[in-house]
């Protein structure tokens, strides 16, 4: 009496960021919900934050990593912090290792709101054996960038700035981690 449901996971395993469209011949309001999205933001005390470089006091990797419930950013009325590397690092890069190895799920990024700057970037994670692999390529992040991730086990993960605007500073507020 319910609806069934088919559905290829390997070309959408493969995308960033997918759309699903789903066309019911009938109402659904009699149906039981569909589980979704059962991640859970990643506390920061699972993990140690790691950047190339920072610009304390305010500007540090630990800086948006929210250290009471999870590492999910709020920002508010006044700016909270943002990562801002050393003006000199010419291989900016912020991320973390993790405490023992995590099955990741996704990310979230965002730059500090009115900077978006970023303009090439490569996200990698940390295997078993402790090095690291590029798994995306990107060339925007802005006010929100997701990405979902394999879920294989890893040590860490972290973005490496590859170019931003000329003359203007990175400025990463939010870095989330869920799995």
């Amino acid at each position: 009496d319910g609806i069934n449901f088919y559905f290829d996971k390997n070309p959408y395993n493969k995308n960033v960021d997918n759309i699903v469209v789903l066309d019911l011949a009938k109402s659904p309001k009699d149906l039981e919900r569909i589980p979704t999205w059962n991640a859970k933001a990643m506390k920061s005390i699972e993990f140690k934050a790691i950047a190339s470089s920072e610009n304390p006091p305010k500007h540090t990797a630990a800086s948006i990593f929210d250290a009471k419930k999870n590492n999910v950013f709020s920002e508010g009325v006044h700016v909270k912090g943002w990562w801002q590397p050393e003006k000199k690092d010419s291989e900016p890069y912020i991320g973390v290792e993790f405490n023992q190895l995590e099955k990741i799920k996704m990310l979230y990024l965002s730059e500090q709101i009115r900077n978006y700057t970023i303009e090439d970037f490569i996200i990698e994670v940390m295997n078993e054996k402790g090095d690291w692999q590029a798994i995306y390529h990107g060339t925007e992040i802005g006010n929100g960038f997701r990405i979902k991730l394999s879920a294989e086990p890893i040590k860490g993960v972290r973005i490496k700035i590859l170019k931003n605007q000329k003359g203007q500073k990175i400025k990463l507020s939010t870095f989330d981690i869920f799995k």
